[in-house]
């Protein structure tokens, strides 16, 4: 009787397979994004796709729990300094080729941050470091998006009743003649 009441008392149930796998799945999902992120102007992905990947990864554990868990995992105030420090992350990257002299994000010409061989981590300058501010801010900013959905409640005026609308005259409600 009292794992019917548990039931009752969360918002949904999902069985122990599936919270099993995704406890021991979203380390794995977590380092496939940080990997894209990090290798994204070696490989296919980058900042967003790695960010993506990241968010989903949180959104499977939340879907595979329930939101207070999730929200656990992941708090809305750590969110919130994820999306600004990948923000701040862009925009500083930024800001440092104009203070320079150059464009904004200059890489090649700036100098800002040394580039190394071809093909090793840290061979593109400041494609790395804004990879990293992108997919930082995508990560939270998606799974913040997530939970807030998560917890719209529906308007008041969604829940009058409607009021039936006067009836007007449609097209086809006229023939070919005039009026019927």
């Amino acid at each position: 009787m009292s794992g019917q009441k548990d039931k009752k008392e969360s918002e949904y149930w999902s069985g122990i397979v599936i919270q099993l796998v995704s406890r021991i799945m979203c380390p794995f999902i977590i380092m496939f994004g940080i990997y894209l992120i990090t290798h994204g102007h070696l490989t296919p992905g980058g900042g967003f796709q790695g960010g993506v990947t990241i968010a989903a990864s949180f959104i499977l554990f939340a879907l595979a729990f329930n939101k207070k868990e999730g929200r656990q995992m992941v708090p809305s105030f750590w969110l919130k300094c994820g999306a600004s420090g990948g923000i701040l992350i862009y925009i500083g990257v930024g800001l440092a080729g104009i203070l320079l002299g150059y464009n904004f994000l200059a890489n090649k010409v700036a100098g800002i941050f040394p580039r190394g061989l071809p093909g090793e981590l840290l061979s593109s300058g400041s494609i790395f470091w804004i990879n990293i501010g992108v997919g930082l801010a995508v990560a939270s900013i998606f799974t913040d998006l997530f939970f807030s959905f998560l917890e719209e409640r529906p308007d008041e005026t969604c829940l009058k009743t409607k009021q039936e609308l006067p009836y007007r005259r449609r097209w086809s409600d006229v023939d070919r003649n005039g009026l019927k």
